[in-house]
């Protein structure tokens, strides 16, 4: 999902909650923060030589001890849109990390976003999936 599909997504339904689904179909708790919004660009080379180039956005999550709080998509909008600051452009894959373990030391797994959908609740619905990995899902929008 590009970034620009993903903002016009969230100003659709701006007093809904956006969540977070895994792969497996299970939820980024419902009280994950958004905390930065960054540019990646990585280059490389393949064993047979052949080089290559990926341009993200790239959200990172964190998920506190504050359980009430929820990220509306409003909020959320307005934080894709601070963000521009630093990306070259709004037609950017955007990519999701997310460590499933805030007590570890590992570092977290960018996961692609493949669409978005929204709930009328804080509790339910989702926004944000992927079938291969942490993302974003298909708008209820």
């Amino acid at each position: 999902m590009k970034l620009h599909e993903l903002v016009a997504a969230l100003q659709k339904s701006l007093t809904t909650f956006p969540r977070f689904v895994l792969p497996d179909g299970n939820y980024i708790p419902a009280h994950a923060h958004v905390t930065e919004v960054g540019h990646v660009v990585r280059k490389f080379i393949d064993c047979g030589g052949m080089t290559g180039r990926e341009e993200k956005a790239l959200l990172q999550t964190h998920v506190g001890n504050d359980r009430d709080h929820r990220l509306k998509s409003d909020r959320f909008s307005k934080i894709l849109q601070l963000g521009m600051r630093v990306l070259p452009s709004a037609d950017l894959d955007v990519d999701v990390e997310y460590d499933c373990t805030p007590e570890s030391n590992t570092a977290a797994r960018p996961n692609p976003v493949s669409c978005a959908r929204a709930s009328p609740n804080q509790d339910s619905g989702d926004l944000l999936r992927d079938g291969r990995s942490s993302v974003l899902t298909q708008p209820w929008i």
